[in-house]
């Protein structure tokens, strides 16, 4: 992560990059006696090598028209707009895949597979937010090449909303959180795709804080329960476990981006960004994104009220495993909880934009903003996202606390939401099915019977070849001078022909 960051040039970046998606596809894959986890890590490395495919071409693309990949050559460079189009593309590219922004976004779920500090690691800080900061760091061509900007901001939009509709219906939960990953990564793309950079960034550090905090104390409540992760089976651990509880809340309201939590600070001026641009578009992208608050409100506290309020549930008071005070787990556990507890409660007062903006000055020459928007749209922002997410709330306390306000049914939703929108089966049909039948096909038409049965063939040619030397070979004087003379006359024979 640190040469990803820290590289001089294009080239160290992509190398970093890379490193980056090995070690992840090692954690996912840590309990490798597991399929599951075998193929989650595996699904995670082939998605994200798609991605560092089309960023190599992107720096091909810049080698043959700069001879270079230091970040002032490329920035500085004179291209064509198709050019800079198709650079950006590329980087856009690698930045979707190791972000799991729609399409390339089914590996995330699936990577839960791994340890929960694993988890938290990925999540909050050195995996999927890596594409936000190559979209940021590479701004200038992504500036030239406005419309794939768009597209980002767009395709992050999507996200947020389609990854916040399928949050709605899981039942384990750490998918719930990464579900929610993959939602608030959509806000730092559409921050950084319509130009507010800043922001974007400042929301990835805020959302490191919270999103570290709820896969840890989730971690917390996984362990105490030996390993269960469905939250239908963990009604009422809060009572049990009242630290876990009260850090879990303090991480699902700075999710849902309520004020004074760190998330108020950093995902409002994101989506008045958008609303700043002034455009059609920029509406879309502004109801999109008060949108995802109210969806953010209503999966996170569902999560909240299935697992915390209460009275203990059979389950937990048979399975809850206590190690400390209260039932909570060792102070080594607790202590970083606590921590993250602390920076997302308060992480968020670093900057406030109508008021105080230090992050941004301090990231002003590196990303300026293309979008200013007025204090007076920021406060309606602010209003705006903060009545959803507290509507988002209110729906589900209604339905998962109270139980007065019933879920609709609608059988045909419910299963396009529990199957993801079928995105993996798409895939499968696409890629994955013609893969096996081509394998097998050449498995029984050229592998086996050209290969594996030509070494066999081979080999027996050659023991017959020596065999018949073999008899050749009699240790008969009279024998040999034949061949001798035979050979001699061969030889006169060709030179004559040959005259």
């Amino acid at each position: 992560m640190l040469m990803l960051v820290e590289g001089g040039n294009l080239l160290l970046l992509l190398v970093g990059w890379g490193l980056v998606g090995l070690s992840s596809y090692l954690l996912i894959g840590f309990w490798h006696e597991k399929p599951s986890a075998v193929r989650a890590a595996k699904k995670a490395f082939v998605m994200n090598a798609f991605g560092d495919a089309t960023m190599a071409l992107a720096l091909f693309i810049l080698i043959a028209h700069t001879n270079s990949l230091s970040f002032e050559k490329a920035f500085g460079a004179n291209l064509s707009s198709s050019t800079w189009n198709w650079v950006a593309l590329g980087l856009l590219g690698g930045a979707v895949a190791k972000s799991a922004q729609i399409p390339l976004q089914t590996w995330l779920p699936d990577a839960m597979e791994g340890p929960t500090p694993v988890s938290a690691l990925i999540h909050a800080a050195t995996m999927v937010t890596a594409g936000v900061y190559l979209i940021a760091r590479t701004h200038v061509i992504f500036e030239h090449a406005r419309t794939i900007e768009l597209i980002a901001a767009g395709t992050g939009a999507l996200t947020l909303l389609v990854a916040g509709l399928i949050a709605l219906v899981q039942t384990d939960i750490k998918r719930v959180i990464a579900y929610s990953t993959m939602s608030q990564i959509g806000y730092m793309f559409l921050g950084v795709g319509v130009g507010a950079y800043s922001s974007g960034m400042f929301h990835l550090m805020t959302h490191a804080f919270f999103k570290a905090l709820l896969f840890m104390t989730a971690g917390l409540a996984i362990h105490a329960l030996a390993g269960e992760q469905d939250i239908r089976n963990m009604r009422g651990l809060g009572k049990l476990m009242p630290i876990t509880k009260w850090c879990f809340l303090a991480g699902a309201l700075a999710l849902v981006g309520v004020p004074p939590f760190s998330g108020f600070f950093s995902k409002d001026s994101i989506v008045a960004a958008a609303a700043g641009l002034h455009t059609w578009y920029g509406w879309v992208f502004w109801l999109c994104g008060i949108a995802g608050a109210l969806l953010t409100g209503l999966y996170t506290f569902r999560l909240w009220f299935l697992v915390f309020p209460g009275e203990p549930s059979a389950f937990v008071l048979e399975h809850h495993h206590k190690q400390g005070r209260f039932g909570e787990g060792p102070w080594t556990m607790l202590l970083p909880v606590g921590v993250l507890a602390v920076l997302a409660t308060v992480g968020g007062w670093l900057q406030w934009s109508p008021i105080w903006h230090p992050f941004t000055n301090w990231l002003h020459y590196a990303t300026p903003n293309i979008v200013e928007p007025s204090s007076m749209l920021e406060y309606l922002t602010s209003v705006a996202t903060v009545a959803a997410g507290l509507a988002g709330i209110a729906i589900a306390w209604a339905i998962y606390a109270e139980k007065t306000l019933a879920i609709p049914k609608v059988p045909a939703l419910q299963q396009l939401l529990e199957n993801k929108f079928y995105f993996d089966e798409l895939y499968d049909r696409l890629f994955y099915a013609p893969a096996s039948v081509l394998a097998a096909r050449l498995r029984t038409e050229i592998e086996e019977p050209v290969i594996l049965q030509g070494g066999t063939d081979i080999g027996q040619t050659a023991l017959d070849t020596g065999g018949v030397v073999r008899r050749i070979q009699t240790g008969v004087l009279r024998t040999y001078v034949f061949f001798l003379a035979a050979g001699a006359a061969a030889l006169v024979l060709a030179f004559l022909i040959a005259k």
